[in-house]
């Protein structure tokens, strides 16, 4: 018995063996027959050819990646909020909702050189995604460890991640040993502290990343962006009302990508006392889009691109006119409702009026069909 005990232990250790060798020579068969690293691009297809050649040509790329909110029935059409910049080799996240990495694979864009991930608040439509794009960048070959930044509750959050994926990264690394450092799979956590003003959370020789607070409550705190390359001026407004620290961050601006909140739209949408006291509610700590309008002419914003739509539409032209009632004649700038995939091209070299190319992506044929009267518009 003690033989056949032996035989059988013997038996196992050798299949794992075998098991692990036969991956890594199919992993390495697959990186010669498309001529990349191991692990990083070790698909065979992809939607998207990569645009590797946005890391390196002078200007600041800004993706789109997610325009809905925490409604699940329309993330097949718009995804939860996440935004991503490329720039001079680098790849930053702001905000990671369900769906983060998976929408910028899809664009080819090349996650594998995620380096810091810049949170404005803890709601779960913000972060839903967050250990996902963690754990497929470091799959995927990511080199450096991720820098998270955002407010109080960084850490909580970070850890609990941390926590739910290290069997995944014990296993992954040892299957994949010497492709994989289980040591870059977790992230580094940040907590911002601002009170008032803002706080410079990243700078280099051209690109300055400030953080500022807004308001949301009852979550607090909650974060704004403001992002200057070059001496391009780009706001990211988070999850908040219409607010005197949103303005003063957006003086100038020469792009302010803002959440926002469709009163007249979401009025439609409801017919109940308690559905009006709900609108009422959703108001207090989101961007009204008239109040938003107004805001944005006071402050000489050049182009206001909406995101985070409340509620979430449909990408046809009818359903954004909808949504913008009355916006075009309270701001005279550019006005655009973001669909997931859009593309903001900011070319500092250029002559001011064509610093900024923005370009719609292509949004495929979702059937959607109007919602039965509800109590509770997601925001």
């Amino acid at each position: 018995m003690k033989q056949l005990n032996d035989f059988r232990e013997d038996f196992v250790l050798r299949s794992r063996a075998n098991i692990q060798q036969l991956i890594a020579s199919a992993l390495l068969s697959i990186v010669a027959l498309i001529g990349c690293t191991p692990v990083a691009n070790a698909g065979l297809y992809v939607e998207t050819l990569p645009q590797d050649q946005l890391l390196h040509d002078g200007c600041l790329h800004i993706f789109i990646l997610g325009t809905g909110n925490p409604e699940a029935e329309m993330q097949n059409v718009r995804k939860p909020s996440c935004a991503a910049i490329v720039v001079d080799d680098k790849l930053f996240f702001f905000d990671a909702g369900e769906g983060a990495v998976q929408s910028a694979a899809g664009l080819g864009l090349p996650y594998e050189k995620t380096s810091k991930i810049f949170m404005t608040h803890w709601h779960s439509d913000h972060f839903g995604g967050l250990g996902q794009l963690l754990n497929a960048s470091w799959l995927h070959g990511r080199k450096v460890a991720v820098d998270v930044y955002g407010p109080y509750g960084t850490d909580q959050v970070l850890s609990g991640l941390n926590q739910a994926y290290k069997l995944d990264t014990i296993f992954r690394a040892s299957s994949l040993e010497g492709f994989l450092d289980p040591n870059l799979a977790a992230a580094v956590p940040h907590t911002i502290d601002v009170d008032s003003g803002k706080t410079r959370v990243y700078s280099d020789n051209k690109l300055e990343i400030d953080c500022f607070p807004v308001q949301h409550s009852p979550v607090v705190p909650a974060f704004g962006y403001l992002i200057n390359y070059r001496g391009v001026k780009i706001v990211i407004s988070g999850d908040t009302a219409v607010v005197k620290s949103l303005e003063e961050q957006s003086k100038n601006a020469d792009v302010l990508i803002s959440e926002s909140f469709s009163r007249p739209l979401a009025q439609k949408e409801v017919t109940s006392a308690q559905a009006a006291q709900v609108i009422k509610e959703l108001a207090v700590y989101h961007a009204d889009s008239l109040d938003l309008a107004k805001m944005a002419q006071r402050a000489g914003v050049k182009r206001l691109v909406l995101t985070h739509l409340v509620p979430a539409i449909p990408t046809t032209s009818e359903a954004k006119s909808a949504f913008t009632e009355g916006m075009p004649q309270l701001f005279s700038g550019s006005l655009t409702v973001a669909d997931d995939g859009d593309h903001i091209i900011v070319k500092p070299d250029a002559q001011p009026e064509s610093r900024i190319e923005y370009v719609p992506h292509p949004q495929p044929l979702i059937k959607v069909f109007p919602r039965p009267k509800t109590e509770s518009p997601a925001g």
